[in-house]
Order: structure tokens, then C-alpha cells, then sequence
């Protein structure tokens, strides 16, 4: 993934060089994806053993906005067995420790993407709530981009 990623960078480069515009206003921006995102070609386990080096030959809607828009995505991130966890623990990766106190933990479901972008491993990360899927991804989006000081700007009711 992450060799795609660069060369995703370089097409990116290219793009600017030769049209003199940015592809999008996410242009160049490294993104990382909790692991339910589906990328075709990339696994998507949901942390089970049986889904392991199946890679998916679709790709998540939110993953083509964002490459649209210019992102390069350069990694996925750690989430618990099937999402239904406190912990970001599963047997293909292990558990996600806080980075900042590794006898606790980084918390369950977005647990691996929370803490890359704590430790600024990442300057926009995106989870996923399971709480009303038509807000979930723009509220994930948000809290990153206002982490590192990016506006986000809301499509559903065009708040910032």
C-alpha cells in the first residue's frame, strides 16, 4: 500500500507540474483509513483471520471521494475483531497501545487510527461511529481536520 501511496504522490506532482492546478483541495494530502474502508486490491479483514490476503475488488465510496479530491492514502489502521470491541485488539495485527501510555489503551474500534493521529503519524485519519451512517464519515472527517487545522466544510448543512 504504501508503495502506491508514492505513486500516487508522483502522479500528484506530475498533475501540478503539468496542469498548474491542484487535482483537488486535498491535493497531496496523505490519508489514513481505519481498516472496514475497502480499496480495491487492498484487504479489508475487519481484524479475521479468514478474511486475511483476500484483497477486495470494490472500493468504499468515502475512498473514491477522497481520491478524487486529491488524497493519497497510505495506510490502513488497526480496529478490534469485527468492530465490536473496547479494545483495538484482533489476531492478525495485535493491540493498539496509547501512544502516550503504553498500560492502556488506545481505545476500541478507531483505537489504531486515533492513536496514529495523535502521535501526528497521520495528518488526517478517518474512522467510523456507528451511530447514523449518513453523518458518520463528515464527523470522523471533522475532528481530524480540525486537529491539524484544516476546515472541513459540512455537505449536509454547510456548517464549518
Amino acid at each position: 500500500m504504501f508503495d502506491q501511496a508514492l505513486i500516487r504522490a508522483e502522479y500528484l506532482d506530475n498533475h501540478l507540474k503539468t496542469q498548474k492546478k491542484p487535482l483537488g483541495p486535498l491535493h497531496g494530502v496523505p490519508v489514513s483509513l481505519k481498516d472496514t474502508f475497502k480499496i480495491s486490491g487492498q484487504d479489508s479483514s475487519l481484524g479475521l483471520a479468514a478474511l486475511a490476503f483476500k484483497p477486495s475488488i470494490t472500493t468504499s465510496p468515502l475512498v473514491s471521494i477522497l481520491l478524487a479530491a486529491g488524497a493519497v492514502i497510505y495506510c490502513k489502521t488497526n480496529i478490534p475483531q469485527t468492530l465490536m470491541a473496547l479494545d483495538s485488539e484482533n489476531n492478525l495485527f495485535g493491540r493498539t497501545l496509547n501512544p502516550f501510555n503504553r498500560l492502556l489503551t488506545a481505545g476500541g474500534s478507531s483505537g489504531g487510527e486515533g492513536a496514529l493521529v495523535r502521535m501526528k503519524g497521520s495528518p488526517l485519519g478517518v474512522g467510523e461511529f456507528e451511530r447514523n451512517k449518513s453523518e458518520s464519515y463528515q464527523n470522523c472527517l471533522l475532528m481530524a481536520c480540525r486537529r491539524h487545522g484544516y476546515r472541513w466544510l459540512n455537505p449536509y448543512t454547510s456548517d464549518v
